[in-house]
């Protein structure tokens, strides 16, 4: 998908059809195209059109004025067309990129007007892939290979890439490399690679990462990490500007309608706490503000009234799938500037000798080991792990890593 400047229409080709057509038949490769003029999706009907595929790769080149889709046929033959509102149109060029390439990004590089294909893996078997490093372009007639340097990044699949305007460079980030998950930026002048940040999103793969037009920065959203026993979903929202990631949304968010009613039972039910005051008269309490959802795990705030030496309560959630049911794991108790992790909150590490800080919750390597009393500012989680026999969750310390729940006191002044 991809935004036809020409004809101020987003563009949808391919993809994979979300049920089956039949039983037994699988989930199908798409060869439709659509257009989204702001309002509505219209199936276009062109007259001829690349073949059905899973993932293909569109970016807009505003030199020829019209939409680039690079296709792999079956892994067999790599072909090259180009969508020019009504129809699409196959080229032949004489150098294209290896087919049985996938998992790669596309791009223009709005300063030397080409586009920029980058990363992807050939495999030979299932996981016997290698990762492809070399970059390539396209000036509208033919592909040219920039084949990869010493200090150049590591190959990579499923990498986030988009055109910095500000600093005329395309950025690529983060993606997955031999099944390590990568957080790295990179940025390319046309002929060299340079590390662009140290510091910004956790390491993730198959982010999204488009340019705000309003102001030229870059935004990026989502992504996924996992290992055999474990996986994150992202739900975050950054900015990167001035060779620097921001911040602007964390994962968690207001619960969605249909998790409301589901979190409120499982979190007002616990120790402590006092009935609903649509139930019942004072003493009771009452839902502050919306659930709070993270990656598998919440919690809510509640009000109590009258609120006597505690005023307020929140209840910590955990469930054990994206779909499962919610689990109540703990409640607190007390006034607003007691321990109470959550969004915002200064909170202070509480540890014999040190506590660990981790690039991934659980299971990942950790970066740190935070000193009893080093204080931090929480700015995304929860993340919640129900595996065995010790339900955990996790939260994110601002420019640290992630943190248990358990090692946090927090202050909400």
């Amino acid at each position: 998908m991809t935004f036809d400047e020409a004809h101020q229409r987003i563009v949808l080709f391919g993809g994979q059809a979300a049920t089956q057509q039949s039983p037994g038949q699988g989930l199908l490769a798409m060869g439709d195209t659509w257009s989204w003029d702001g309002r509505t999706w219209t199936q276009e009907r062109p007259a001829h059109s690349p073949a059905p595929i899973v993932g293909p790769l569109l970016a807009y080149d505003p030199v020829i004025g019209k939409v680039v889709a690079l296709v792999d046929v079956g892994g067999a033959a790599t072909q090259t067309w180009t969508w020019n509102g009504s129809d699409w149109e196959q080229l032949h060029p004489a150098n294209q990129p290896s087919p049985g390439r996938f998992s790669q990004g596309l791009t223009f590089d709005g300063a030397r007007k080409l586009v920029v294909l980058y990363g992807g893996e050939n495999c030979t078997a299932p996981y016997q892939c290698t990762e492809d490093p070399d970059a390539w372009t396209f000036d509208g007639t033919t592909w040219s290979d920039h084949h990869a340097r010493s200090g150049d990044p590591l190959g990579r699949t499923s990498a986030a890439i988009a055109y910095d305007a500000q600093t005329q460079e395309v950025v690529v980030f983060g993606g997955s490399q031999l099944y390590t998950f990568l957080g790295d930026t990179w940025s390319w002048d046309g002929s060299r690679w340079s590390a662009a940040a140290t510091s910004g999103p956790s390491p993730r793969t198959g982010s999204l990462m488009v340019v705000d037009v309003a102001d030229g920065s870059l935004l990026l959203w989502g992504g996924w990490w996992g290992t055999q026993s474990a996986a994150l979903t992202y739900y975050d929202t950054w900015t990167w500007k001035d060779k620097q990631w921001t911040l602007l949304d964390p994962t968690t968010e207001p619960a969605p309608a249909d998790d409301r009613g589901a979190m409120l039972t499982a979190g007002s039910g616990g120790p402590g706490l006092r009935p609903l005051c649509s139930q019942a008269p004072p003493p009771c309490m009452s839902l502050e503000g919306d659930p709070q959802l993270g990656l598998d795990a919440g919690y809510l705030v509640f009000d109590l009234n009258p609120p006597g030496q505690a005023s307020i309560c929140i209840s910590y959630l955990l469930r054990t799938s994206p779909f499962g049911s919610f689990s109540l794991i703990g409640v607190y108790c007390g006034g607003r500037n007691g321990p109470m992790p959550r969004i915002g909150a200064q909170v202070t590490v509480h540890a014999n000798g040190c506590a660990n800080v981790r690039a991934f919750p659980l299971q990942g390597p950790a970066v740190a080991c935070l000193p009893n009393g080093t204080a931090a500012t929480i700015d995304d989680g929860p993340a919640g792990f129900a595996f065995g026999q010790s339900p955990t969750i996790w939260w994110h310390l601002k420019g640290r890593g992630w943190i248990a729940h358990e090692l946090l006191l927090a202050s909400n002044g």
